[in-house]
């Protein structure tokens, strides 16, 4: 059996075809300021709603909008606790997109990122820890990478 001959000339033994629609798909659920800013507040551990809320400095409708979205894309998953219902990253990749973008950003502007951070300091930080449950190490934070 002959192999067949991909568009760029590579036989099928050749590497591997890129899921564009898939790889799409992601960038358009994390193509919004405040779904960016969810990833990097889901960096440093779960959140509840309502501590999202209050780190995000957004309505309740919508952060579950956005979170909707998220879902949907199988960037975030999240757990059921009575009435409360608690977020966490699904896995790697959509931090990996962001620190990607944050890198690719100019100099200027990873200033800018830390300083916004630094000017919210530890009253954002409090606020999103009214709604945590667990807390972890943001990994590329202690480089500085952000």
């Amino acid at each position: 059996m002959d192999a067949t001959v991909g568009r760029s000339g590579t036989t099928d033994a050749g590497p591997p075809e890129i899921p564009f629609a898939r790889a799409a798909e992601i960038m358009r659920a994390l193509a919004h300021p405040v779904r960016l800013k969810i990833v990097d507040t889901l960096r440093g551990g779960e959140l509840c709603v309502k501590g999202l809320e209050e780190a995000l400095g957004v309505s309740q409708s919508s952060v579950s909008q956005h979170l909707s979205r998220m879902r949907y894309a199988g960037l975030i998953e999240f757990e059921r606790r009575g009435h409360l219902v608690c977020y966490r990253l699904a896995g790697p990749r959509a931090e990996a997109i962001l620190l990607a973008v944050v890198e690719g950003l100019e100099p200027t502007d990873r200033k800018a990122i830390r300083a916004a951070r630094s000017a919210a300091g530890s009253s954002e930080h409090d606020a999103g820890r009214a709604g945590r449950t667990r807390s972890r190490a943001r990994p590329g934070e202690e480089a500085g990478h952000l």
